[in-house]
């Protein structure tokens, strides 16, 4: 069983919350120079929010071996077989994007998890996506 999830998941969480707050002071203090820069900032500030609420927030630590996905999400522990993947995706207008496993839960229904891979799993910083394209197989494998 290997991690396929980043190990800095968790100070990501963190240090995209105080970018955001960083944001947000040079909001306040650009305000009193000028208020173009002000909105700029402010500006800034709501995407790297929006961004950290919906894709980094979150993100799940992910183990793969042979035949499963396993996940903690919320203190419970999930296992996945890849035959109940449905879909595996990148979300739009993303730099450097998470991915997003769809599955089919036990009770049938579709739910996700979020993925924010490991550099060194996904083929290092200018990589071919190789942990993308490994669960991508997977999903086809199983239509």
């Amino acid at each position: 069983m290997k991690r396929i999830s980043s190990c800095l998941t968790v100070p990501q969480k963190i240090l995209g919350l105080a970018l955001a707050l960083g944001f947000l002071i040079g909001a306040y203090v650009a305000e009193r120079i000028n208020w173009i820069p002000a909105v700029l900032f402010l500006l800034a500030a709501i995407a790297v929010l929006i961004t950290w609420w919906k894709y980094v927030l979150p993100a799940s630590h992910i183990l793969m071996d042979d035949e499963n996905l396993y996940f903690q999400r919320h203190g419970v522990k999930t296992k996945v077989p890849f035959d109940k993947l449905i879909e595996v995706r990148k979300p739009a207008l993303v730099k450097n994007p998470p991915l997003i496993i769809s599955y089919e839960n036990e009770s049938g229904i579709r739910d996700s998890v979020i993925l924010i891979p490991s550099i060194r799993q996904n083929g290092m910083i200018f990589g071919e996506h190789k942990l993308e394209n490994l669960l991508k197989n997977k999903v086809r494998k199983r239509k």
